[in-house]
């Protein structure tokens, strides 16, 4: 809920209103925008860095616990 100093549109809305419109104060003066949101890029680098990780979380799930303190202890 954006904490309004006087009426909504004055000078001195802050806040966002209902998760799409943000009020934001600068140092050039105070304006109302869409909240920013980060594209989720699907490059061909990060889509195989996103498998190797996969395939890495998906072989350290399947080891036991002794196969895990073994590399757990190099890291220490």
């Amino acid at each position: 809920m954006p904490s309004v100093i006087g009426p909504l549109f004055s000078l001195e809305a802050k806040g966002t209103i209902g998760k799409c419109i943000t009020f934001q104060g600068k140092k050039a003066g105070f304006r109302a925008g869409l909240i920013p949101t980060h594209s989720d890029s699907q490059s061909a680098l990060q889509l195989s860095q996103r498998a190797y990780f996969s395939q890495a979380v998906a072989y350290w799930r399947s080891m036991d616990t002794a196969e895990r303190n073994v590399w757990n202890s190099w890291i220490e």
